[in-house]
Order: structure tokens, then C-alpha cells, then sequence
């Protein structure tokens, strides 16, 4: 319906102006699903876990500030046209400060159509 649409645009818009952003994906029915993360914070930083539906994409690749990476992996099994809802959780490291930070967008999921 229109809300759903709605939220999808919201979704998507909030996730890729985040500090760790979510600048594009593709969850697709054939099971090869692709998320590209984007570094927004002024530090490099280490994405030690990139969580989508409780799947771990990452392991520990480093991204100075402004620079992108692509992920794949097999998320969920979604069925094409369908509408998806999934929750992320994106820990990293500040390479300056050495802290640690479990982003979770503030509750906001990764929300979209299923491709084919």
C-alpha cells in the first residue's frame, strides 16, 4: 500500500545519512543480497560486524572517512515483489579513540522490495 512505500523511502532515506551508512542494497529472491556501507564519520573506521537479519556480512575490513564497501552475502530468503523488514546492527571501532560502537539506527530496519 502507500504507507508501505512510504516507510521504504523513509528507511531508506534515513539509513543513508547515518554516521555508518547504508547507501544502497539489493535483497533478492536468489539469495545473493548486496549492501553497500558508506564511512559518514570523520575517522577511519574498523566494521567488525555488519548484522542484517541476525546475518554477520563483515569481518574486520577498515574504512577511512567517506570511503564505501560492498558486501554480499545471503540475508534472507525473500520472495521477489515481496516487501522485506530487517533489523542491523553495525559494530565498529574508532581507529583514533580505539572505542567501540554497536550502531543500530535508532530501531530504524532496512526495509525494501524483494528482488528477483
Amino acid at each position: 500500500g502507500i504507507g508501505k512505500g512510504a516507510a521504504t523511502r523513509a528507511s531508506a532515506a534515513y539509513w543513508r545519512s547515518a554516521d555508518v551508512a547504508i547507501t544502497d542494497f539489493a535483497i533478492s529472491a536468489s539469495g545473493t543480497d548486496t549492501v553497500i556501507i558508506k564511512n559518514n564519520l570523520r575517522n577511519t573506521i574498523t566494521v567488525n560486524d555488519l548484522i542484517i537479519n541476525s546475518v554477520d556480512l563483515a569481518g574486520g575490513e577498515v574504512l577511512s572517512s567517506g570511503a564505501t564497501r560492498t558486501y554480499t552475502g545471503a540475508v534472507a530468503a525473500c520472495t521477489a515483489g515481496q516487501t522485506f523488514s530487517y533489523p542491523v546492527n553495525i559494530y565498529y571501532q574508532d581507529s583514533i579513540t580505539s572505542a567501540n560502537y554497536n550502531f543500530s539506527g535508532e530501531g530504524t530496519r532496512l526495509e525494501g522490495v524483494c528482488a528477483s
